[in-house]
């Protein structure tokens, strides 16, 4: 059981990830070189991943000590433990690691609550546009940036037209996945990095967003599963349709596509 409301966790959790945010800049603006650590997938970890981890651990304790976190950066809880969970957080403190080591400025900061399989409240944020997306369940999906707080809506999209705005990875495109992407009709790619390449799909930049194989895991999507979702659109296994599961033995998602709005 949860002590609040989403929407009491909301400004806390809100306030905690700018935080965060605000000591990823700090390392990224910085003058020191990062030394980069290569983790057991082959992906890279900083310091700044470390940094940020350990401010949304204190701070999401801070805000429900009762509610047990999952974390890209921190000690992996065996799945008998994590299978009882009522709710939990789930977080990842830097995604998009080689876009924040190559200065290309999209990294993100993802942190979802999870009631069971299903995300019920999730925060994407963008430190260095100063760009929040966020979202819990009956409550919309909402981006503050700018000075402007707007409610987020996905488009109507038919897959079947010609010149789809259709997002990829700029790190991690897998050649089944450009199959796909090939396979439609004069398609126009959305080339990105980290967790906006979900959020362009309501902002109305881009169209759809596949990925047949993937070696991303749930505290990349968390988020974005609700942001989605609110906002009318979603987030599903590749060739299903059908929602992705979270707190799975293996903490995988294998494929997805990615939609502006279910129709």
């Amino acid at each position: 059981m949860i002590e609040k409301t989403y929407t009491d966790y909301l400004p806390d959790t809100l306030e905690l990830v700018r935080k965060a945010g605000a000591a990823l800049l700090d390392i990224y603006n910085g003058n020191k070189s990062l030394d980069v650590e290569t983790k057991s997938d082959d992906s890279p970890v900083t310091i700044a991943d470390f940094r940020s981890n350990e401010i949304l651990i204190k701070g999401l304790k801070e805000i429900d000590v009762n509610i047990p976190i999952i974390s890209e950066e921190s000690a992996r809880i065996p799945y008998e433990e994590r299978k009882e969970y009522d709710y939990f957080w789930i977080i990842d403190p830097l995604d998009g690691t080689r876009e924040f080591v190559q200065h290309l400025d999209e990294f993100t900061i993802h942190l979802a609550l999870v009631k069971g399989n299903k995300p019920v409240m999730g925060v994407i944020y963008a430190p260095v546009y100063d760009d929040m997306y966020y979202a819990w369940e009956n409550g919309g999906a909402w981006r503050e940036y700018d000075g402007q707080k707007t409610k987020l809506k996905g488009h109507s999209v038919d897959l079947n037209d010609s010149g789809l705005r259709i997002v990829r990875s700029r790190s991690n495109l897998d050649p089944k996945t450009q199959e796909a992407i090939d396979g439609f009709d004069d398609p126009k790619p959305y080339i990105l990095g980290s967790g906006l390449k979900f959020m362009k799909l309501i902002t109305g930049d881009a169209d759809y967003y596949p990925r047949v194989r993937t070696n991303m895991k749930e505290w990349d999507v968390a988020p974005a599963s609700i942001i989605l979702e609110e906002a009318g659109g979603g987030l599903f296994d590749w060739g299903k349709r059908t929602p992705l599961q979270y707190n799975k033995k293996e903490l995988t998602v294998k494929g997805f596509e990615a939609v502006s709005l279910v129709e």
